[in-house]
């Protein structure tokens, strides 16, 4: 039997690469990492013999490919590998038309918009926006009558994008997002479509968690019974990442519950997180890793029972690992969020020196300030404002008058990103309390 070589039978050879790509990038078992990046050389290989000019529909195949197995490879630099699997869909779409390959072209349309979801990097606003339009276009081509679950599969990331964009009227986001989702579930259902009934359950609880109107406890509750729907049919055995990433947002849902036992809603989130970390591991699926870890943290932090002490020492031990993932330069958002944590966390230990606890919280605050800016993040900008002249105002070392005065500009600081994000009582608090130690510096 006469073998394909590039050389002798170059397009058997490009096809077979191809092929063997997709089987590496599905293939259950081994290691992850491994498997995908074996994908994304077979696809390159293909893509020596397979060119735009020569096979731009084939080309094109294999570049959706590529760019599929970027979007799921979890080792590397993220946002790089985003960014390549932008490249290859933009591609794609050169050559799959809506008039020629109305579906090939609304796959990779489809495709494109969950790359731009999930960029860490770049203008947030912007990258959903374009995700936003990706999803509309594919869905002229995948309607409801004639590809069912194709168009719940763009439905859910629609407004998936929707439920994630940081400008317009939250609360009309999200509730179009949960009308979205229980429209897919009339093609989705349990008995039919297991698995993506358990992605459209997962995605309505998660916009329901972040539902700024009506009642709080109601959401919730809800948000928890969809959860609980889905983990019927993702099991930590047949679907361990949906399992995980289920387990995670569970644990976030009972660590929001307004209404309850405080203490035993937040046992119930830390047991879900400890179970997403035995999928999530740092190795396989790093940025995850670091996700659950800082949400962990958080539910350390609040929880009100067991020595406090103890608690804040593992939330901070969270905080620390989730900041050896999440970098300023790779993840800046997220390691604001897990600088402003941590700063909170020292703030509070009650054990060791509470001057060096304070000034490690400082330290935090003016880290994630960096990336929380007044223009660009109002709001994250002005809570950290907030707890860095709470802390400042606490210093119990150094000269008081400079530790007040610092205090009092970041309450004022706090006061005017809150007026600006319409937070009007937080704003009054803030300058109230900016008053009070006015007074007190007069008697310093």
């Amino acid at each position: 039997m006469r073998l394909w070589t590039e050389r002798d039978f170059p397009q058997d050879w490009a096809g077979a690469q191809n092929n063997l790509g997709i089987a590496y990038a599905e293939l259950p078992t081994g290691d992850r990492s491994e498997n995908l990046g074996r994908a994304i050389a077979c696809f390159k290989a293909a893509l020596r013999v397979r060119t735009e000019r020569d096979s731009p529909q084939d080309w094109a195949m294999t570049q959706n490919n590529l760019g599929a197995a970027y979007v799921r490879l979890p080792a590397g630099d993220r946002s790089e590998n985003l960014r390549r699997a932008v490249s290859s869909f933009e591609s794609t779409l050169r050559v799959w038309t809506e008039q020629e390959s109305p579906q090939h072209w609304a796959t990779a349309q489809h495709n494109l918009g969950a790359a731009c979801v999930a960029l860490p990097a770049g203008d947030r606003t912007q990258n959903l926006r374009r995700a936003i339009a990706c999803f509309k276009a594919a869905l002229r081509v995948r309607t409801e009558h004639d590809f069912p679950q194709d168009w719940a599969s763009t439905q859910d990331n629609l407004v998936g994008a929707y439920g994630s964009l940081p400008s317009g009227d939250r609360s009309e986001n999200l509730n179009h997002a949960i009308a979205c989702f229980k429209a897919a579930l009339r093609a989705r259902t349990k008995h039919d479509f297991p698995h993506h009934w358990a992605k459209t359950q997962a995605n309505l609880g998660a916009a329901y968690v972040g539902l700024p109107t009506g009642d709080r406890s109601e959401n919730v509750s809800r948000a928890i019974a969809c959860f609980r729907a889905a983990l019927q049919v993702w099991i930590e055995s047949d679907f361990p990442q949906d399992w995980a990433m289920t387990q995670n947002n569970l644990g976030a849902a009972y660590g929001s519950l307004p209404k309850g036992d405080r203490g035993r809603n937040l046992k119930r989130a830390i047991v879900c997180y400890k179970a997403a970390l035995r999928v999530r591991t740092k190795h396989d699926f790093p940025r995850d890793w670091a996700g659950t870890q800082n949400n962990l943290g958080n539910a350390y932090t609040s929880l009100p029972t067991g020595d406090r002490g103890d608690n804040l020492g593992r939330a901070i031990a969270c905080f620390e690992a989730a900041l050896r993932v999440w970098t300023e330069r790779d993840f800046p958002q997220d390691w604001a969020r897990t600088q402003n944590n941590l700063g909170g966390a020292y703030a509070n230990l009650p054990t060791g020196d509470r001057g060096d606890n304070l000034r490690r919280a400082i330290d935090c605050y003016e880290a994630a300030l960096r990336v929380r800016t007044e223009r660009d993040f109002p709001l994250d900008w002005a809570t950290t404002q907030n707890n860095l002249g709470l802390v400042c105002a606490d210093l119990p070392t150094g000269d008081r008058g400079d530790s007040l005065r610092r205090a009092i500009h970041c309450y004022e600081a706090a006061a005017r990103g809150f007026d600006t994000v319409g937070m009007i009582n937080e704003a009054d608090q803030a300058r109230t309390t900016a008053r009070g130690l006015q007074e007190q510096l007069k008697k310093a």
